[in-house]
């Protein structure tokens, strides 16, 4: 029998665990797949300003889920498995934000030639004319 102010480990804290978890779980498929959408396999592709909003929103709500797992645990007085369960959600999905990244690069960009600047001090020399001598 539980008294008032005692865990007794299960109840909305376990639910919003469960919750909190499978959302750092299912975000990395969710990144890898806005990842593969933004540049393509094989392909020339670029990332889009969508990619970026989608990669942040979903990155955004991985890191909640996480901290909300250890602040329910917290307040449960979960057990030492319990937080050993976050920690590796929370490698899994800190790992997966900073490895499936989309920033808002142009790559098109950084392969094109640097333009050629004209010069300006540059006069044609035709043949028979005063400054070619």
């Amino acid at each position: 029998m539980s008294h008032p102010g005692e865990s007794t480990g299960a109840g909305p804290g376990v639910a919003g665990e469960v919750l909190g978890s499978l959302a750092a779980l299912a975000g990395p498929w969710v990144l890898l797949f806005n990842t593969w959408n933004a540049y393509g396999f094989l392909t020339d592709a670029t990332p889009e300003p969508k990619h970026t909003v989608v990669y942040a929103v979903v990155a955004a709500i991985m890191l909640s889920g996480v901290v909300w797992t250890f602040v329910s645990a917290r307040r449960r007085g979960a057990r030492v498995l319990t937080y050993v369960w976050h920690t590796l959600v929370a490698v899994v999905a800190v790992g997966a934000i900073g490895l499936l990244v989309v920033p808002q690069v142009d790559w098109r960009s950084l392969n094109d030639p640097p333009p050629v600047e004209q010069n300006l001090d540059y006069e044609p020399c035709y043949s028979g004319g005063d400054p070619c001598g």
